[in-house]
């Protein structure tokens, strides 16, 4: 099986935004796969690199039994 690896965005001042490989993993396996199928999701945690602009996402929720999607 193929693990995927953190995802990181760059702006154009050059502050990163990363997606640590676990919670990757996990919002990977809520994504939508066709047409008209329900995407499901959940609260991103993490935090602020001192002395940077820096965000890095160490968790994400995932949806409980009693959420619903439309």
């Amino acid at each position: 099986m193929y693990k995927r690896s953190e995802l990181i965005f760059t702006s154009e001042d050059g502050a990163k935004f990363k997606v640590s490989t676990a919670p990757l993993e996990t919002m990977i396996s809520f994504r939508q796969l066709k047409r008209g199928s329900h995407e499901s999701g959940g609260v991103l945690l993490g935090r602020y690199i001192k002395g940077s602009s820096d965000v890095v996402v160490d968790l994400v929720t995932t949806p409980k039994k009693n959420d619903s999607s439309t």
